[in-house]
C-alpha cells in the first residue's frame, strides 16, 4: 500500500493538481494498491 500527501500553503488548489498528476504516474507505474489525499497547509 503507497500512501501520499500532498499539500499546499495557500488553500488546496496547488495540492489537488499534484494529486491528480501523482494518481496518474502511479497507475502507469503500474500501482493499483494505493491512496493520495490532498490537504492545505495554512
Amino acid at each position: 500500500m503507497v500512501k501520499v500527501l500532498t499539500a499546499c500553503g495557500n488553500g488546496m488548489g496547488s495540492s489537488m493538481v499534484i494529486k491528480m498528476k501523482v494518481e496518474n504516474a502511479l497507475r502507469k507505474l503500474g500501482q493499483t494498491d494505493f491512496t493520495v489525499n490532498s490537504c492545505s497547509v495554512g
